[in-house]
């Protein structure tokens, strides 16, 4: 017997949902795929992987899922979600064999996420003063929205989080500084609700980590701090892509300073 096995190899056990492929899913797609959040449809369970077992093999092996756009060989970064090649066979192995579910014992505990602001209750919070409304279809809207940040001392920003009212619209947020009134200029002129266009319009003061579908707001690192000056506007660029049906959002901003 153990000549038979040196001879043809061991044969490597198939992978199961429960035992192996839940652990993946849950570390680098649950973020998105739950409800609530950007990804389409959730990835939590054997129900929500089975039907779906071919597509998610199809998108890891291309590697268009888990998204992911800098390249390895340029540094290291916070949060990478990318699947290793081992990840990558696992999941493959497992649609191949036909997405057996296994035994639920193995399965490691459902995952918890935080709800409300992850970095906690913040100092200031900017919020669109009426909802957006996105069209059902189209060209993705790009929009600045304009906040008085109406501060009377130079202040220090230790942390950002952009909460967007609607994931399934919201692509991304840039946050953008403006000391020269230029933006709110724009907004008085469209009406005070924001105004369009791909680039801001002035000369950025300064730039703030924004959202993207999966990101993880985080403060700065210690003794690192973006300066607010008193007169400065925060102004949001959102782009959004149209889902099919009207929609609108109202995202929000914390500011820990």
């Amino acid at each position: 017997m153990i000549a038979l096995v040196l001879l043809f190899g061991a044969t490597e056990p198939t992978p199961t949902f429960h035992k192996e492929v839940v652990r993946i899913l849950h570390a680098h797609c649950a973020t998105c795929h739950r409800e609530g959040e950007a990804g389409p449809f959730p990835l939590l369970t054997y129900a929500d992987a089975r039907k779906r077992a071919k597509l998610i093999a199809r998108v890891v092996g291309d590697k268009t899922m888990p998204p992911w756009m800098p390249h390895s060989a340029r540094g290291e970064f916070h949060d990478d979600r990318r699947l290793s090649t081992a990840q990558i066979e696992t999941i493959q192995n497992w649609v191949k064999a036909g997405a057996p579910e296994g035994d639920s014992k193995d399965a490691p505990p459902a995952p918890k996420f935080k709800t409300g602001w992850q970095l906690g209750k913040p100092d200031l919070v900017l919020r669109m003063p009426k909802p957006f409304k996105i069209p059902a279809e189209g060209r993705d809207v790009y929009w600045h929205f304009v906040f008085p940040l109406n501060l009377k001392k130079e202040t220090y920003l230790r942390g950002i989080e952009t909460r967007p009212g609607n994931r399934r619209v919201a692509h991304h947020a840039v946050g953008i500084l403006d000391n020269s009134g230029t933006a709110r200029r724009l907004d008085a002129k469209n009406g005070g609700n924001g105004y369009p266009g791909y680039g801001p319009g002035f000369l950025p003061a300064g730039f703030t980590p924004g959202y993207a579908p999966g990101a993880t707001p985080r403060f700065f690192d210690k003794d690192q701090a973006i300066i607010l000056k008193p007169g400065m506007d925060f102004v949001l660029q959102m782009h959004y892509h149209p889902s099919g049906k009207e929609e609108t959002d109202q995202t929000e901003i914390g500011l820990y300073f």
